[in-house]
């Protein structure tokens, strides 16, 4: 019995031996430089042992391959090549989309209600294009201008949930990021799926008690994504869900039921759902059906898939982009100044007259502070690629032709050019005044991702931004922004995964301006 162990021993310690000495290679003969294998972690380590967050582990990667640029990198077990310079993301982006169309698709086939891995965001190849080209006309100017009513509906519902709040006067400590939260919500719910939810007078309504749990990851939900991500065939064997099939189901409802109501009443509304019935034929006069419907057919699972990755991204991400500026606002109170001042000029060109979907777009410094937060805090830190054709790349740091083969992956990192003293002369200096109308011709194509490149960026920025806007033109306009007690200066990220926050929690102080 003892030599049988003994024996089962080393065959483990030599089959572990085997997988990491492949692991190891991988990058031998690849004509670049390349970080050290450590198993199951791989170059993201330091999120563990050092918890640092994951901005802070891709800038940290990106200035260990400084001077290098492709760098090879394990993704916890997977190599992956750290795109490092602006020339080669143009080629891979634009040039050489055709050969990185897709992310990897790591939930495709995880259960039989992989959601999110019917997402635009994972869907692949001829499927993605259809889909890409379907949801396009949801987010274009025009649809942005009729959508802006409802965004300035909850924005001034959101300032007035604030004029009532306890010590406003004085200053009121609020968590922030709390508060975008609902107000997000509260605007997803109104433009993508025709529902008045006023989450921050009511704050159990189900909508957004839904959201947060979609978004909660505890330990159950980040193992799964774990394996997910790492052991793809396992998840696939194991139909790994990161989501509950309650969670699933309220949602299928929600949007299903949403569609039949519509259909029912003849409703018309120019937002997502609609454009999504538009795509499957529903709803509209049969003269014109053909016309409007989709050449792919769609199924249930990935209409709702759209709506489903349309409501993170909405609820979550703008949020993150709002709480940051405010923080930026609150440690810079000389910019929050200069933004309140262009607000106010603004204020007295309308004459008292409601904000109009103009005024707010014509506000540049408001654009500027804006554009420099999503430079020194974007709300996507990097992206990644896979090689769908082998293709072959001139290597910029002289080491010899690089080959990417089909299935091999490059990743982007967005955060760590923002970062680059090279590209951005003292990148920690929150410095609106790069991107004015004399300075941002200045800054090296490629170098500034907010939303991604190519065909491949972000569908929602537009949608973004203009909620981003909206909000801070009745908050600032009304409200200064100041330190409390509670807040994190300077801003020092917790080790998230998911969602980048400090270790206490977004708290400012809000103070109701004496002159409002």
């Amino acid at each position: 019995m003892l030599v049988e162990v003994w024996i089962l021993l080393i065959a483990l310690v030599l089959a572990i031996w085997k997988y990491v000495k492949v692991k190891t290679n991988f990058f031998n003969g690849r004509n670049c430089k390349h970080d050290i294998f450590f198993p199951i972690l791989g170059s993201m380590r330091s999120l563990i042992f050092k918890n640092k967050s994951v901005m802070d582990v891709i800038i940290e990667i990106y200035e260990k391959a400084k001077g290098n640029k492709i760098y090879g990198v394990f993704e916890n077990n997977k190599p992956s090549f750290y795109i490092n310079d602006p020339e080669l993301i143009r080629q891979i982006t634009i040039k050489g989309f055709e050969h990185f169309v897709n992310h990897r698709n790591f939930l495709e086939g995880s259960g039989d209600n992989s959601i999110f891995g019917s997402s635009l965001f994972l869907m692949q190849n001829q499927k993605w294009k259809d889909m890409r080209y379907t949801l396009t006309p949801a987010f274009t100017g025009s649809r942005m201008r009729m959508m802006f009513q409802l965004i300035k509906d909850v924005a001034t519902q959101a300032r007035d949930y604030l004029r009532l709040q306890e010590n406003i006067e004085s200053g009121r400590d609020l968590d922030m990021k709390e508060f975008f939260t609902h107000y997000t919500s509260d605007i997803i719910a109104s433009v993508a799926f025709g529902i008045e939810v006023n989450s921050l007078a009511d704050a159990s309504h189900e909508f957004y008690i839904f959201g947060k749990s979609l978004l909660k990851f505890g330990i159950i939900r980040s193992l799964k994504f774990f394996i997910a991500f790492n052991c793809t065939s396992l998840a696939k064997f194991l139909k790994i869900q990161l989501w509950s099939s309650n969670e699933i189901n309220y949602f299928k409802s929600l949007v299903l039921d949403a569609m039949k109501y519509r259909t029912e009443k003849n409703i018309l509304r120019h937002d997502m759902i609609n454009i999504l019935m538009e795509a499957k034929g529903m709803g509209v006069d049969e003269n014109v059906k053909e016309s409007l419907k989709s050449s792919h057919e769609w199924t249930d699972i990935e209409i709702v898939a759209q709506c489903f990755v349309f409501f993170i991204a909405g609820f979550e991400s703008t949020a993150t982009l709002i709480t940051f500026v405010a923080h930026e606002l609150m440690e810079n109170p000389e910019i929050q100044e200069k933004l309140f001042n262009e607000i106010t000029e603004v204020q007295k060109i309308l004459d008292r007259k409601t904000l109009t979907y103009e005024s707010l777009n014509n506000m540049k410094y408001l654009d500027m502070v804006i554009s420099e937060t999503l430079r020194k805090w974007p709300t996507t830190p990097g992206t990644d690629r896979v090689c769908s054709k082998s293709i072959h790349f001139k290597n910029p740091d002289g080491l010899g032709d690089v080959t990417i083969n089909a299935g091999e992956s490059i990743f982007i990192p967005f955060i760590g050019l923002h970062r680059d003293p090279k590209y951005f002369p003292d990148p920690d200096k929150f410095d609106p005044e790069r991107f004015s109308d004399e300075n941002k011709q200045n800054i090296q194509g490629f170098t500034y991702l907010p939303f991604g490149v190519g065909p491949r960026a972000c569908i929602g920025n537009r949608l973004g931004l203009l909620e981003t806007k909206a909000i801070l033109y009745y908050l600032i306009g009304e409200f200064s922004i100041e330190p409390s007690v509670k807040s994190t200066i300077p801003l020092d990220l917790s080790g998230s995964l998911f969602q980048p926050k400090p270790k206490n929690g977004f708290w400012l102080k809000l103070r109701k301006r004496a002159e409002c």
